[in-house]
């Protein structure tokens, strides 16, 4: 979910800022994307491996990684839609500028109050599954699996001096290892070895 949303609003910051002058880099940075989709691959196993995961716990985790799946590809196609509205206005309004009319301040907080729900509508779908998964996850891994889950983080969240709960720890844990894209791939994997 995150690659592809930190892409999405990527485009979006240059739609709204004008920054097509940019429009090499990206593409020269595009034939990246594979790689990084390999790396993602490999931090996800790294999450998951240590956990020894069951094959009837992954039975019972997959369909809530699926269902999560599911309903972010239709949230996608409600933004894609939406981009696609805001296309027409940021065209005719390109269009204007580049007469050397200066974009009303109107319509930028328009655009802008657009971008804010669809990430706001991102971010509640996430907790929904979030939460969703949090509560498998204590339901039904072991205290030493969730010890191997929240151990396997090597990031801090508050800094060096207070380590974060194992709560907090497990909700880092939750968006790395099982709803990043390429965790669904190794989780598979990982249940037709089980």
């Amino acid at each position: 979910m995150t690659i592809r949303f930190a892409l999405f609003l990527g485009l979006v910051a240059a739609l709204l800022t004008g920054a097509w002058a940019q429009s090499d880099a990206v593409s020269v940075r595009k034939q990246g994307d594979p790689i990084l989709v390999k790396a993602a691959r490999l931090q996800a196993y790294n999450h998951l491996l240590p956990l020894f995961l069951t094959k009837d716990q992954l039975k019972e985790l997959l369909p809530l990684i699926e269902e999560a799946r599911k309903e972010d590809r239709e949230l996608a196609l409600k933004e894609i839609q939406t981009m696609r509205q805001m296309e027409r206005e940021i065209d005719e309004a390109l269009k204007k500028a580049e007469e050397g009319s200066v974009p009303t301040q109107e319509l930028m907080a328009d655009f802008q109050k657009r971008i804010n729900a669809i990430s706001l509508t991102r971010q509640l779908l996430y907790g929904k599954h979030e939460t969703l998964i949090l509560q498998f996850v204590n339901a039904k891994l072991t205290a030493a699996q969730r010890r191997a889950a929240a151990n396997s983080l090597t990031v801090t969240i508050r800094g060096e001096a207070e380590r974060p709960s194992e709560e907090e720890l497990l909700k880092v844990w939750i968006g790395i290892a099982l709803l990043e894209p390429a965790a669904y791939e190794a989780l598979i994997a990982i249940y037709k070895r089980a």
